[in-house]
């Protein structure tokens, strides 16, 4: 039975009114279960949300952004010489997408980066 599932049946169990579990009970139990994986070697399951938002923020975020401004603009040149050059019609949504994919690539490698450092510690 996961530790979340224990501590609400003993909530249950020691109290005739059930009071829900705040998030911070969830987030705390979350982090025991990650740290005892962590002692046993076993590979945590716990939600990577810290740490994705943790690449969506700060010098991280201005990396990414970067990296889509300069990876984007050569690609979409690439792939829309003849809209910016010539008589074609620019595709909008290519243009979008052509900076969203650095983008994504980008925030991928900052996020795998920081779960390799959270493995070897």
């Amino acid at each position: 039975m996961p530790r979340i599932a224990r501590q609400v049946a003993s909530r249950l169990a020691s109290s005739a009114a059930y009071t829900a579990p705040t998030w911070s009970d969830i987030i705390r139990a979350f982090r025991d279960d990650e740290a005892v994986a962590k002692n046993v070697g076993v590979r945590s399951t716990v939600p990577t949300i810290d740490r994705l938002a943790r690449a969506l923020s700060g010098a991280f975020l201005r990396r990414s952004v970067a990296v889509a401004a300069l990876v984007g603009s050569i690609l979409n040149v690439i792939n829309q010489w003849e809209a910016w050059f010539g008589d074609a019609p620019i595709a909008w949504t290519k243009l979008l997408l052509t900076y969203c994919v650095p983008f994504c690539v980008a925030t991928y490698a900052t996020f795998s980066t920081l779960e390799t450092e959270r493995e070897r510690r």
